[in-house]
């Protein structure tokens, strides 16, 4: 009995014996799948991650990223001056003079800075909506002169005058005027009798109130400076007013100043300066006063400003 219980338990651990490597396999082959398929899924999880990660960061993107804040910047454009008229009857030497124009959310500030021109006159600086300066070649009709019909046939039509409406502030500076009409009102109004001719003189756009033009102290430098609200100064260039008007293209109800390929020309000489009657003006201004004298190409420029001296 004994032995038969010895015998059979011989047996069944040979049969164990011979098919524990087949169980082996198969167990084996039946296990991998799911150290692997927990491994894959393991895997796509953490490849998928730094993804979901990427794309919470691109959501968020547009709230802090420099370059969308950087679209409400001030907008800044810049302008280098030179001259072109080449009569000897335009008394300028060793002109030098650059203009900055900055927009921000609420202002519209011009900044001219300029010397080598007729010392206590009055000039009427003027965005045009060209893209180029004129020249001498622009004397179409041969008299030696640039005069504004032929300057705006090169350059375009006024965009933004600095004249007494500009910003729509004109009446401020009466008193400063009538210190010219006497010839005794200093750089503000005009020293000399030169102030007293400007306001006399028939059209004379900025006699109203000269700390709104361009004046030239004695030594013939100008400091020019002005800050207007920009929402002001788009309401009165979408309905231009004042001598001027005819000779500016308006802005469209809804379109906003753009100063992209634009120039900048500074008009005017004294109004005793012979000039030929084939020098015409434009609108109803003098021709004297729309002469221009200099011009600078606008660029944009978004760098922090830097001290000048005219």
């Amino acid at each position: 009995m004994k032995l038969n219980e010895y015998c059979l338990k011989r047996i069944v651990c040979l049969a164990l014996a011979c098919t524990l490597p087949v169980a082996c396999e198969q167990g084996g082959s039946s296990a991998e799948p799911s150290p692997a398929a927990n491994l894959d899924q393991s895997g796509k999880q953490d490849a998928n991650q730094p993804q979901q990660n990427h794309q919470q960061q691109d959501d968020r993107g547009p709230q802090s990223n420099p370059s969308s804040a950087g679209e409400t910047q001030d907008q800044t454009f810049r302008a280098d001056l030179d001259t072109f008229q080449t009569s000897n009857v335009i008394a300028i030497q060793n002109f030098s003079g650059d203009a900055r124009f900055q927009m921000t959310q609420d202002n519209f500030i011009v900044d001219l800075n300029a010397q080598g021109l007729q010392a206590n006159n009055q000039f009427l600086p003027a965005i045009h909506e060209g893209n180029a300066c004129p020249t001498m070649a622009d004397d179409s009709n041969n008299d030696g002169f640039v005069d504004a019909i032929e300057a705006q046939n090169a350059s375009g039509k006024f965009v933004v005058l600095f004249d007494q409406n500009f910003g729509q502030q004109a009446g401020t500076g009466g008193d400063a005027g009538a210190g010219g009409a006497g010839g005794t009102g200093g750089d503000a109004g005009g020293a000399g009798g030169t102030g007293g001719a400007v306001g006399g003189g028939a059209g004379a756009v900025m006699a109203e109130d000269p700390s709104a033009g361009a004046m030239t102290n004695a030594q013939g430098a100008i400091q020019y400076s002005k800050t207007v609200p920009l929402q002001q100064l788009l309401t009165q260039l979408r309905n231009p007013t004042g001598e001027g008007a005819g000779a500016s293209t308006p802005l469209g109800a809804n379109e906003q100043l753009d100063l992209t390929n634009k120039v900048m020309i500074l008009h005017g000489v004294p109004q005793d300066t012979q000039l030929p009657n084939t020098v015409q003006s434009v609108g109803n201004l003098p021709a004297w006063q729309t002469l221009p004298v200099a011009c600078g190409e606008l660029r944009s420029d978004n760098t922090p400003d830097v001290d000048r001296q005219p």
